[in-house]
């Protein structure tokens, strides 16, 4: 992006509504960086909003922290670092007398004790969205003894105490981004004005923290090939000892794709299986001891001689999400041209098996679109869940005593998490769930914390288990209160947890903890929501496309299906 876009975009007008705002902490002059950060981030909001760059003082670097952090709204602190923010002998436009008798350990006790302060400032921002560029621009010369070709002691040391302290500040949820690889510094400029980089640089930078500040949601699910995908060779003719994925057989780079999804299904990412072939052979060669992929996580797998578009149809099916959330990958290109034509929505990947520096810059770019920041106890439940949902569907259908009778000993247990604030969970689950979700609507993650700290804010995360196993945290429901009214703004519900009754216990419990005469559900028919729909029906009767759907609570209680709770735990503040 050049600076004439970046401005066109950030003093484009704006729809009613107020301006999405940011901090941004420097210690040099910001200049370009906050037009570029205010378009990269502009261009990333749900809804075309003018982004407002807020800065501090000039070469005020430690001020400028700790004041935005006590004063820190609901959106991200952008923090950049450079190497004159910890001394000013590591800077090249601030003059500083080099004595003779230059004491490194007193200089280096002095920058230890700086980013201490630091440090501990973040540690107390722990509700607040934060974002560190670590320093680009190169140490000055006159800062340590080298012989050439190496690299002085004193420079390790700096780069010791800033490793550190990018550690200590990962830990307390500060999000460290890796700095774009390229030439930053522009020494005119920088001389000239204060802003250090060049403009190739700074729209790189920018567009960085735009990503890392706001990311987007990961991919749920991944499709793999078999035949010189996932092994070396075609097992249904080499037989299952006659494929292979080590290096003995230069088939290694089959064990790094077999050792990749075994990471993704370490962090909950769905791995299913589409392979042309006989079901008979491939499960011979899945049942090997020294396959490096976990064969308990592959699911579903579709084996078969239909097309891969239908096969990638039923695994999506399968887990219930859309395609568009789905990667598929397969060493054959003229299946992977049937799948885009056919299937828009799912992003395809050759594998070039024959390629190890191709197959490497493919683990790379999978890696983006499947990152997380953390890995929960429902993402690690989340295929064991969904084999358990395909039981349970089998055991619930039908009427009468029998399914009630499978419902009564379900043994469902609740727990209703009502504390301030809400846990990134309730989130991460409104912004990604479809099939149960009352209205489709996604929020902002400065939009969502400043609306859930309202008084009349409530929000309700709710964990669930029961007989089958533990399902995690799997629904959310967020509304505001006036008097004894109750809206309910969003409501969704993960589709691991359908057919076992849980969206109207968890009205039930939440009838008893916020008191109300009244409810409305703030309702909209979305290409997808079909489950929340049945379940409205229940309710009130016949739906409109959208609109206020209003009950009295009295009125609730009589539509709500019977229900088996044998426990509902509700945690508080």
């Amino acid at each position: 992006m050049k600076l004439r876009e970046a401005l066109q975009i950030s003093h484009r007008p704006q729809p009613d509504g107020e301006p999405f705002s940011l901090d941004l902490v420097t210690g040099f002059e910001p200049l370009h960086l906050r037009v570029f950060l205010s378009a990269h981030v502009r261009m990333r909001l749900r809804t075309d909003r003018q982004v407002l760059v807020r800065t501090g003082l000039f070469g005020d670097f430690s001020g400028n922290l700790e004041r935005t952090i006590q004063a820190a709204g609901a959106g991200p602190v952008i923090v950049t670092l450079e190497w004159a923010d910890l001394h000013p002998l590591l800077g090249w436009r601030e003059p500083a007398f080099v004595a003779a008798g230059f004491d490194e350990p007193v200089f280096l006790q002095e920058i230890e004790t700086r980013l201490g302060q630091w440090s501990r400032i973040l540690a107390g921002a722990d509700q607040i969205r934060i974002v560190l560029a670590l320093p680009v621009l190169p140490l000055p010369p006159w800062v340590g003894r080298n012989l050439k070709g190496q690299r002085s002691r004193l420079v390790l040391e700096l780069d010791s105490l800033l490793s550190q302290f990018a550690r200590d500040a990962a830990r307390h949820g500060v999000r460290v981004i890796a700095n774009p690889v390229m030439p930053a510094w522009d020494p005119a400029k920088h001389l000239m004005t204060g802003f250090p980089y060049n403009p190739v640089f700074t729209d790189a930078l920018a567009n960085r923290i735009a990503e890392v500040a706001m990311p987007a949601a990961p991919k749920k699910g991944l499709i793999t090939d078999l035949d010189h995908t996932l092994w070396r060779g075609i097992v249904g003719d080499d037989g299952s000892d006659g494929v292979h994925w080590d290096l003995d057989h230069q088939a290694r780079v089959h064990g790094w794709w077999q050792q990749f999804l075994a990471a993704l299904a370490g962090q909950g990412t769905l791995i299913g299986v589409a392979s042309k072939n006989d079901l008979e052979p491939v499960a011979a060669a899945l049942a090997r001891k020294d396959l490096l992929a976990p064969v308990e996580k592959l699911f579903p797998i579709e084996a078969h001689w239909l097309e891969k578009t239908e096969s990638i149809h039923r695994i999506a099916a399968a887990w219930n999400v859309g395609l568009n959330s789905v990667v598929f990958v397969d060493d054959n290109p003229l299946e992977i041209d049937a799948v885009r034509q056919a299937m828009p929505e799912v992003e395809c990947f050759f594998f070039p098996a024959n390629d190890p520096a191709g197959v490497a810059e493919l683990l790379e770019r999978l890696r983006e679109l499947y990152g997380v920041e953390s890995v929960r106890d429902e993402d690690l439940l989340r295929v064991a869940s969904l084999r358990q949902r395909v039981e349970i569907e089998e055991h619930l259908v039908g009427s009468g005593s029998g399914a009630e009778d499978r419902f009564a000993n379900l043994g469902s247990r609740l727990k209703l998490d009502l504390r301030r604030p809400a846990a990134p969970r309730a989130l991460e689950l409104i912004n990604k769930t479809n099939q149960f979700n009352l209205n489709g609507s996604c929020w902002d993650e400065a939009d969502w914390q400043s609306w859930s700290a309202r008084p009349e804010a409530r929000v309700a995360l709710l964990g669930y288990e029961d007989r089958y196993g533990p399902l995690g945290n799997i629904a959310v429901l967020a509304a505001e209160q006036q008097g004894e009214n109750l809206m309910i703004r969003s409501w969704v519900m993960s589709c691991r947890a359908f057919s076992r009754r849980i969206e109207f216990a968890t009205l039930q419990c939440l009838l008893e903890c916020w008191q109300c005469q009244t409810i409305q559900f703030d309702w909209r028919k979305t290409e997808r929501n079909e489950p929340t729909a049945m379940a409205l029906r229940t309710l009130v009767g016949e739906l409109p496309a959208s609109g206020i759907l209003e009950i009295s609570v009295a009125a609730l209680r009589k539509s709500l299906p019977l229900l088996y709770l044998d426990n509902c735990e509700v945690l508080e503040n």
